[in-house]
C-alpha cells in the first residue's frame, strides 16, 4: 500500500514539471490567395499569406514552392527573403533560416505578402505546364514546413534545354598491317600437243580392181603395195603348210604299206 502512495506522488510530480517547463506545441495554419492563372518564364509576382495558430511574438519563416503532379516532393522555385535576396533551397541541405522571416503577432497570427518566382533551371521544371504553388512555413527549429493547400496554375516557359556532355572524339582502331606475301609466279601452262594419228586405209584388190574398171585413178600407194605383199606370203606359207601335212601324210601311208608287206611275209 504504501508503494501504490509512492508511485503515485512520483506520477503527480512529473506531470506538474512537464506542464510547467514544456514547450507548447501550435500547429499553425496556412492559407494562400491572389496566385495568378498563369505565368511568363520567370516572371516574379506577390501572393497573400493568413497565418494563424503560431507562437505568440515569435519568427517564422516563409517558402514557396511549384511542384509537378508528377513528383509532388521535388519541389522548385524562389522566395525573396527579408535579405533582400531569391533564395531557392540550394545547394542543400535547405537552411530554413534564408527563406522569408515574419514576425508572429501576440495573437499568434500573421498577414502579409510574398513575393516568388518560378525557377525555370531547376531539373523539377518540366517545361512548359500545368503547375502546383503552395507555400511552407517553419519555426526558427523546424527542419519540416507546414504548407498551405496547393492552388493550380500554368506556367508558359519553354523546356529546359539538356546541358550538352563533351564527348571526346572516337579513337581510331589501327588496323593490323598485313605482311606482304612474295609474288606467286603463274606457271605457264604448256599448249596440249595434238597427237595426230593416221589412219591406215585398207584397200582390197577387189576395190583396186573395181576403180581400175570404173576408170579412175587407182595408183596402189606405198600401204597398199605393202598388204598385197603381205597376202602374198601368207598365202605363200599356207601353201608350204599345206605341203608338209601331205608328205608327211603320204610319208605314214608308205611305213603302213611298208609293215604290212612285212607281216604277210613272215605269214604266208
Amino acid at each position: 500500500m504504501k508503494d501504490l502512495v509512492k508511485f503515485n506522488v512520483f506520477s503527480f510530480v512529473i506531470l506538474i514539471f512537464f506542464s510547467l517547463y514544456a514547450s507548447p506545441i501550435f500547429a499553425a495554419n496556412v492559407e494562400i490567395s491572389n496566385v495568378p492563372s498563369s505565368l511568363e518564364k520567370d516572371q516574379e509576382f506577390e501572393i497573400q499569406v493568413a497565418l494563424s495558430g503560431a507562437a505568440a511574438n515569435t519568427n517564422n519563416y516563409l517558402r514557396a514552392a511549384f511542384f509537378h503532379d508528377s513528383s509532388p516532393t521535388s519541389y522548385f522555385g524562389y522566395t525573396y527573403n527579408h535579405e533582400n535576396n531569391w533564395y531557392n533551397g540550394k545547394p542543400s541541405p535547405i537552411d530554413p533560416h534564408k527563406f522569408l522571416q515574419i514576425s508572429i503577432s501576440s495573437e499568434g497570427s500573421y498577414s502579409g505578402r510574398l513575393k516568388i518566382k518560378a525557377d525555370l533551371e531547376d531539373s523539377a521544371f518540366k517545361g512548359a505546364g500545368t503547375y502546383n504553388l503552395k507555400v511552407g512555413r517553419y519555426t526558427a527549429n523546424d527542419k519540416s514546413p507546414e504548407w498551405s493547400t496547393p492552388i493550380a496554375l500554368i506556367i508558359n516557359a519553354p523546356s529546359p534545354t539538356p546541358t550538352p556532355i563533351p564527348t571526346s572524339p572516337p579513337t581510331a582502331t589501327p588496323k593490323p598491317t598485313s605482311t606482304p606475301k612474295p609474288p606467286t609466279s603463274t606457271p605457264i601452262l604448256s599448249s596440249p600437243t595434238k597427237t595426230i594419228t593416221t589412219a591406215k586405209v585398207l584397200i582390197s584388190p577387189s576395190i583396186y580392181a573395181e576403180s581400175n574398171i570404173l576408170g579412175e585413178d587407182a595408183t596402189p600407194t606405198p600401204d597398199m603395195k605393202f598388204l598385197s605383199q603381205q597376202k602374198s606370203d601368207n598365202l605363200a606359207k599356207i601353201l608350204i603348210g599345206i605341203g608338209g601335212l601331205m608328205i608327211l601324210g603320204a610319208a605314214v601311208w608308205i611305213a603302213v604299206i611298208t609293215k604290212r608287206q612285212k607281216t604277210s611275209d613272215l605269214h604266208p
